[in-house]
């Protein structure tokens, strides 16, 4: 298993972002301030008896405007040039086809879902809790003591597989029969896609639903 680091390419990309955009104001209202005085002194200095069109100067400021749209979207476009180049969409693109470790119900398709659990040290018994979708317990399994993976095969206790769908995970750690406190259990996902959502790296994966790429923990091949 490659252990996989929090992709800092979202945070990198506001920085440069604000940078630019400071930037580009900055350059922008000093031009801004060229053109008025330019056009305040073609107005001072026109012929009286023949005098420009208004619509002349408002044509003027039209195309000033537009140029001021057209660089700040170029700008706009560097930035999301940036974001799709290294450390961004462009490394996690090959994350797709991929599983990675996530804190989050795993998509149950009558395929094994690979788990990464942790029971209490203390715990004298560990068991694996499984949810479905209406948060209803489905099944109770035990684990041995200082247990790290398991594979759950998706069936009840008298083997038939259990329906598709999303499930999620716990562990009840018991000491002298009682209830000592859960710890919570990792699932490894399908990558099929990448992409952006709010200027943030989101992974979308097999079975629906997506996970920021801040929560992943883990990056494996697909068994």
């Amino acid at each position: 298993m490659i252990t996989a680091p929090s992709p800092s390419a979202p945070s990198a990309l506001s920085g440069v972002t604000t940078a630019q955009t400071a930037s580009t104001t900055g350059a922008l209202s000093s031009d801004f301030d060229t053109f008025l005085q330019m056009l305040t002194a073609q107005m001072r200095n026109q012929d009286p008896l023949n005098p420009l069109d208004s619509t002349e100067f408002a044509s003027q400021l039209a195309t000033f405007s537009s140029v001021e749209q057209q660089v700040v979207t170029n700008d706009l476009l560097s930035s999301m040039v940036n974001l799709l180049g290294a450390g961004g969409l462009g490394d996690m693109a090959d994350w797709v086809g991929q599983a990675v470790r996530a804190d989050r119900p795993a998509y149950f398709d009558g395929s094994p879902v690979r788990l990464s659990v942790t029971t209490a040290p203390v715990a004298e018994e560990s068991y694996l809790e499984v949810y479905d979708e209406s948060d209803t317990l489905v099944q109770r399994l035990a684990l041995p003591s200082g247990q790290s993976t398991f594979e759950w095969a998706g069936v009840d206790d008298s083997g038939a597989p259990l329906p598709a769908g999303q499930y999620s995970f716990v562990v009840d750690n018991l000491f002298q029969g009682e209830s000592i406190g859960l710890t919570p259990v990792s699932s490894y996902h399908e990558v099929i896609e990448a992409r952006i959502e709010n200027g943030a790296l989101v992974l979308g994966l097999n079975g629906g639903g997506s996970v920021d790429v801040e929560e992943i923990t883990g990056v494996r091949a697909l068994s």
